[in-house]
């Protein structure tokens, strides 16, 4: 009998992006009075617009920041963080399928998940127009079906783009794109339709989610917190994410819609009706882990018979619920250790941000960030985790 062929294990990230081209949204457009999303000039330059307003975020058609080139300012003693002068031509791997592959191959990434750059900032501008929100994510994940692929050749997994401002569109799309392959959808964190993302309102789709066990990431984007909590406190709306006052980057941004939104889909008792959802927090770092894992079992030890709960009260421990069903993909710059004292090595991805400057320029260097731990753990945060969660066998033959 001939001996087992070497096995190795699988490297999956998950948080790589690609920058969208100029007709993203339009390519597809099937509802012109929708308002869709477009590029126009402006004195000379372009600038995006939605539904003829215009969309505080910088195009990135041409020219970007090169991977990995913010982080080192970031980790930089003398660095100011949000200083960034070197840009690039856009390279072909950052907008076409076959040379991301090829990408991958040089980088020793057998697979990734794949998300947008401008279409995770478009939807809180959208959410007081559902036809308009949903005429764009739906010419979107048309584009990004034709252009990457929702699962291309087992290399790339392009995760559509889903909103819950409107129940029933929601479930629409959400049926045509994970009939079109879809293993995975993206949605927004903060609230939605006037409740949060697992208030009843919604079971319809995550019902759906359920059944067919289809991912759900949430990835750090601007969710319009700014606007729906800083203009009490006199900051401006709409604003570039880097003209944010520092008041607002610490409180309106990332950690503050990520908590509220994993706390809420925990306390509703989400996963108590629909065991089989998984929640991936990407991009959103961990640095809130601890204190948002301790505020809501501090919260449910002080709970009485009166407090009110969408359906059946949540009888498990809070946290526990939590690192049942949440994957965390930390930032490169986090403290890997705290991570991993509060987190199962089983719950957490590691996500490289590639090309994306605040990223890392060499994705597998990842693993160097990482303590002293077991080599299973390792392998499984490196890409078993994803594997699994992509229902992948977590290794591959060596060759």
């Amino acid at each position: 009998m001939n001996p087992a062929p070497p096995r190795r294990p699988l490297l999956l990230d998950a948080d790589q992006h690609y920058y969208e081209p100029r007709d993203a949204f339009t390519r597809f457009n099937d509802d012109p009075d929708a308002g869709m999303i477009e590029v126009v000039q402006v004195d000379e330059r372009e600038q995006i617009q939605i539904g003829g307003v215009k969309h505080e975020y910088p195009p990135t058609f041409e020219s970007v920041a090169p991977p990995g080139s913010i982080l080192k300012l970031l980790e930089s003693p003398k660095g100011r963080g949000n200083d960034n002068p070197i840009v690039e031509r856009i390279r072909p791997e950052y907008q076409d399928r076959a040379s991301r592959i090829a990408a991958l191959d040089s980088q020793g990434v057998d697979a990734t998940l794949l998300l947008p750059t401008l279409a995770v900032t478009v939807e809180h501008p959208m959410r007081h127009n559902p036809r308009r929100t949903y005429a764009n994510l739906r010419a979107f994940n048309q584009w990004i079906e034709a252009e990457w692929g929702f699962d291309q050749d087992g290399r790339l997994y392009a995760l559509p783009m889903l909103s819950l401002v409107d129940p029933d569109k929601a479930v629409r799309e959400l049926e045509r794109v994970i009939d079109a392959g879809a293993k995975g959808v993206h949605l927004l964190a903060g609230p939605a339709n006037g409740c949060g993302p697992g208030d009843p309102i919604h079971d319809t789709f995550w019902s759906l989610i359920n059944d067919t066990q289809t991912l759900v990431g949430f990835h750090g984007a601007d969710g319009g917190y700014t606007g729906l909590i800083g203009e009490a406190w006199g900051e401006p709306y709409p604003v570039r994410v880097h003209h944010m006052s520092a008041w607002a980057r610490a409180f309106c941004f990332i950690d503050a819609p990520i908590m509220h939104t994993l706390g809420s889909l925990v306390f509703s008792n989400l996963f108590g009706r629909f065991p089989n959802v998984r929640i991936l927090s990407l991009e959103h770092g961990s640095a809130w882990l601890p204190y948002l894992l301790d505020r809501i079992d501090k919260v449910q030890s002080k709970l009485t018979t009166r407090t009110p709960w969408p359906r059946d009260p949540l009888t498990d421990k809070a946290s526990d619920v939590f690192r049942e069903h949440i994957w965390i993909s930390p930032y490169p710059e986090d403290d890997m250790a705290e991570v991993l004292e509060t987190m199962p090595a089983s719950r957490v991805l590691f996500g490289s941000d590639w090309p994306h400057p605040e990223g890392l320029a060499d994705p597998l260097t990842f693993a160097d960030r990482l303590p002293a731990i077991p080599e299973n753990e390792r392998n499984q945060i490196m890409g078993g985790n994803l594997a699994t969660l992509l229902g992948r066998d977590p290794e591959v033959a060596a060759h």
